[in-house]
């Protein structure tokens, strides 16, 4: 009984591998045929909206990475594990977009100005392509997306490059039927300009989570949680920091009565109660002390003490 549950879910895992790997190479290829027919007709929006395909792939390797990751167990090299792979893949894919952005929107502004033709035959076929592909792709990961926010995230990018292609096929018709070529640079426009803001949200978000920011915490209500546990005398030297952007880390020192042992881990027990319920911090670090700190600020910042 237990072979026939493991071999279910080894099947589940290697559908659900099949699922995402389709994902990925279906938009891989999307993007790559409208990076070459963009060049070929001239429609600086079909670059974007590659770009913007691409940008979501990465996001969907992303999750994919996280997926796969999400099981492998801390070791003595990488003692908190290997969350923070998705985070470097982030802001990387981030830096990379927002330039070629940039590069578009003053390509665009360039023909805002100075309008060029455009051949609406392929723009017209390759976006009605790509939206066939994205609209599948949400398909895919709709099941999904019911129980898994990784997946929900990739199967919302997917929606949002459906949306995308479908505005670049009825701007296509337009320009072939009535050649408002002035279309196509106000697409990409727009279309980096989006780009952009979501890229500079993940910017910040992952370049605060590398550079260990601290937790958005209500750190004063924390200190005052704590001491009213019954045995704390004082917090300070609080830390806190994301492993990614769902795991958060904290630690302190909590100075205590003189107490035994085991009268410690009740203390450490009701603590760790208060943080995960209330704050949802999810690893926990605490050191106990009697007296011990000469310098007791809440967040430590003389670096000479020792």
């Amino acid at each position: 009984m237990s072979h026939k549950h493991h071999h279910t879910e080894r099947d589940f895992e290697n559908e659900k591998k099949i699922e995402f790997l389709s994902v990925i190479s279906l938009n891989l290829f999307i993007s790559i045929a409208e990076i070459i027919a963009g060049i070929i007709s001239q429609s600086m929006a079909l670059v974007s909206d590659a770009f913007h395909n691409l940008e979501d792939t990465v996001s969907i390797i992303i999750s994919y990475i996280a997926w796969i990751f999400s099981s492998k167990e801390p070791n003595f090299k990488r003692t908190y594990g290997y969350k923070r792979i998705e985070i470097i893949a982030a802001f990387v894919n981030s830096i990379f977009l927002i330039g070629i952005c940039v590069f578009i929107i003053l390509e665009s502004i360039k023909r805002l100005i100075k309008p060029e033709n455009i051949n609406s035959d392929i723009m017209l076929l390759v976006s009605l392509f790509a939206f066939v592909i994205n609209i599948s792709c949400a398909y895919i990961l709709h099941n999904e997306s019911k129980n898994n926010l990784n997946w929900k995230a990739s199967y919302l990018h997917m929606i949002g490059d459906s949306f995308f292609s479908l505005a670049i096929l009825v701007g296509s018709f337009f320009i072939k039927k009535y050649n408002l070529y002035i279309i196509d640079p106000i697409l990409s426009v727009l279309m980096s300009v989006f780009i952009i803001y979501q890229s500079i949200s993940v910017l910040v978000k992952s370049f605060n989570i590398l550079m260990q920011s601290g937790a958005d915490l209500d750190y004063l209500e924390i200190k005052k949680d704590i001491e009213k546990i019954d045995g704390v005398v004082n917090v300070h030297h609080i830390h806190s920091w994301f492993g990614n952007e769902k795991t958060i880390y904290f630690e302190a020192h909590i100075e205590v009565k003189d107490c035994l042992v085991s009268q410690s881990s009740k203390i450490y027990s009701s603590i760790n109660e208060v943080l995960t319920k209330k704050y949802l911090i999810n690893h926990i670090t605490l050191q106990f002390e009697t007296d011990r700190c000469n310098n007791k600020e809440l967040i430590f910042t003389n670096r000479s003490e020792k």
